[in-house]
């Protein structure tokens, strides 16, 4: 299995050579390294806070798995409306309420 260094020589080879897509050996070979990569890593906690946003009733957990990983305080914020897809919080009107939330949260 080739490590990152030798999956990221065979990227900017193929970038080199204007070659537009990478051929089905390199996606292998890239795509093995990165998913060993992958299993192998072990996040370090974030010893700082985290605020999430979300869509109200569609998760029960209000961390969203996240206490594992994040050592300070986690505020969950609801932001009303049905969010079909999570981006949808970043457009009106939806970003309104959270820009007003995360202020708060950052001027604490």
């Amino acid at each position: 299995m080739l490590n990152f260094k030798a999956c990221e020589l065979i990227v900017r080879l193929n970038v080199l050579f204007k070659q537009k897509a990478p051929g089905p050996i390199t996606r292998l070979y890239v795509g093995g390294s990165l998913h060993k990569l992958q299993a192998e890593y072990k996040p370090k906690p974030y010893q700082g806070s985290m605020i999430i946003f979300r869509s109200p009733g569609i998760f029960t957990d209000p961390s969203l798995g996240w206490n594992d990983f994040v050592k300070g305080e986690i505020k969950t914020i609801d932001i009303p409306g049905m969010h079909v897809h999570r981006r949808e919080i970043m457009n009106e009107p939806f970003v309104e309420t959270l820009s007003e939330e995360l202020k708060n949260f950052l001027d604490k």
